[in-house]
């Protein structure tokens, strides 16, 4: 089947690639309003991949933790870039609250998976 590493050095080269493309669109006209916003979420995104591809070279807790981290803080600074380009308002603080109350809960599970998937010590008997 597919090596899981393979795959997200793809997903990380074909990222970055169009990350590096989007930063050139916004290069060359910084009038267009999003762009910026745009560029450093998916910039962030990117490089939660290579923190989930870095799993086997630093502890699995630590990687899971900041990638999940990166990709919420990317998909958020993205999704800031939105209402601008549409005319309409920023986003109000409910959705940075949204956004700090998903990276506790994912913190908070991830550990919790990380401490059930240990194996049980049994008592000498």
């Amino acid at each position: 089947m597919f090596d899981p590493l393979t795959l997200l050095a793809v997903l990380a080269l074909t990222h970055l690639l169009s990350t590096s493309s989007l930063a050139v669109v916004w290069y060359v006209n910084r009038t267009i309003p999003g762009i910026k916003e745009w560029t450093i979420g998916r910039l962030l995104v990117t490089l939660a991949i290579v923190a989930f591809a870095l799993r086997a070279s630093v502890s699995l807790p630590l990687s899971v933790v900041i990638g999940n981290t990166l990709m919420a803080v990317g998909f958020y600074v993205m999704l800031m870039g939105h209402p601008p380009l549409y005319g309409a308002q920023a986003l109000q603080n409910s959705s940075l609250c949204c956004t700090a109350t998903d990276l506790l809960g994912e913190s908070l599970f991830c550990e919790s998976m990380f401490w059930a998937s240990k194996p049980k010590q049994t008592a000498k008997t």
